[in-house]
């Protein structure tokens, strides 16, 4: 539990230097064209710690105390208390790292592609948690009942995707959601696969459906981009068009 309010902590404090305007955050976003030619490789991993918005931060550490409480105890179960703790903090470092990761390939062709948050390192912990325990209810806005984690994975992987083929509204960076989940989920998958762990049949649905479809994609973009570019104009073509 220690390590998740550090976490937390760490990116509160971060957002209130942001906003008293201590801490110049265009230092530290993800920022493709620094990161390609002036080789600012630490934007990588400091990206995942900016915050510009109240919401945006709230729905991160609310979605990292949910899902971070219980499974930083459940390494710390399977692991022993201390190792588990240093388990838990390095899935989450590398499931940002992980999105920036994502994001440097898949954006390669964007030299002014832009990003920041915890949504990475926060996606791998939730997919982790699903991966785990694949029945945990997931409650959303709107909808009353708890959806089964392995389910709406699924369905959010597949809607990044779509989502990332459209018009980047509200300035979301699906590809950065999508790598921080594929990085947790395969780094632990492998891990638990080592110690001879046996995985649900809904955890492995989830693998298959929920957690490749983002590594076929990335794959995709980097081997044939102009593919994925007739794709995203398919898709961008069928949007309503407002009134000229």
């Amino acid at each position: 539990m220690y390590v998740t309010y550090f976490l937390i902590g760490i990116n509160a404090v971060v957002f209130l230097l942001i906003m008293t305007q201590n801490l110049d955050v265009n230092r530290f976003i993800y920022n493709q064209q620094e990161i390609k030619y002036n080789k600012e490789w630490y934007r990588m991993i400091t990206s995942g710690f900016m915050h510009m918005a109240i919401f945006h931060i709230a729905f991160n550490m609310y979605a990292l105390y949910s899902f971070g409480l219980y499974l930083e105890q459940s390494f710390q179960y399977y692991f022993g208390p201390d190792l588990g703790r240093i388990i838990y903090l390095l899935v989450y470092i590398l499931s940002i790292l992980g999105g920036s990761v994502y994001c440097y390939f898949a954006k390669s062709r964007e030299a002014n592609y832009l990003a920041l948050g915890a949504s990475g390192g926060v996606f791998g912990i939730v997919y982790i948690a699903v991966l785990m325990s694949p029945e945990i209810g997931i409650g959303l806005f709107l909808i009353p009942v708890p959806i089964a984690g392995w389910i709406l994975g699924i369905g959010i992987t597949l809607g990044r995707i779509i989502l990332s083929l459209l018009p980047r509204a509200g300035n979301v960076s699906h590809e950065g959601h999508l790598g921080g989940a594929l990085a947790g989920v395969l780094i632990m998958f492998i891990l638990f696969s080592l110690l001879g762990a046996q995985f649900a049949q809904k955890s492995l649905y989830f693998l298959y459906f929920g957690v490749l479809p983002a590594a076929i994609y990335l794959i995709a973009q980097v081997t044939v981009p102009t593919k994925v570019d007739d794709l995203r104009n398919w898709f961008q073509a069928k949007l309503p068009k407002g009134d000229d």
